[in-house]
């Protein structure tokens, strides 16, 4: 009696059921086998560390983009110079009129915008020394909390003031500085 064939289709045979298959086909027609055992071909080897020896390919060892490459940014394009077109006195007047258009609460040291505008005229040369050292730290955030619409309530930190300027005139000179980079 002869044996009677189950016809799979390609999804429902195994991995190793197809290589075999592909094989006795290959060999049915003539053609050479290259070599390739079912073992070998399930071993798929997927970092470098495996591939030993193996220095040529599509993949190269390191990225490669295939944007053209930029001349490298000047010194004063990045860290203290980057800082320094922050603090930069027009880029700390504008972060001023943002920061009193935008009519905020007091943070934690209590002080208002008018407040600390009188404070800062004695303190920031202090202040900016700080940044440019790298030594200023921000004062703790005041917790608020608001009612939602929903009758819940959310948890709002309010800056002081004079921490808000110093993110509105980093905020603005970074983008500034990533402006002129484009």
């Amino acid at each position: 009696m002869p044996e009677r064939a189950t016809v799979l289709s390609r999804s429902e045979k195994s991995a190793k059921a197809v290589l075999v298959d592909a094989s006795r086909r290959r060999a049915e027609r003539g053609e050479v086998e290259s070599g390739m055992t079912i073992r070998r071909a399930q071993r798929q080897m997927s970092t470098q560390v495996e591939r030993v020896g193996i220095r040529q390919g599509e993949a190269l060892s390191r990225p490669v983009s295939d944007e053209a490459r930029r001349p490298r940014p000047e010194a004063e394009a990045t860290g203290a110079g980057l800082l320094k077109a922050v603090l930069a006195r027009d880029n700390m007047q504008q972060a001023w009129k943002r920061v009193r258009s935008n009519k905020g609460a007091a943070g934690v040291d209590g002080l208002s915008i008018d407040e600390t505008a009188e404070r800062l005229m004695w303190e920031w040369p202090s202040i900016r020394e700080q940044l440019l050292q790298g030594t200023y730290r921000p004062q703790p955030v005041r917790r608020v909390t608001i009612p939602k619409p929903d009758g819940g309530e959310r948890e709002l930190g309010i800056p002081t003031v004079t921490d808000r300027l110093i993110q509105q005139a980093s905020a603005a000179g970074a983008a500034a500085e990533a402006r002129s980079h484009l």
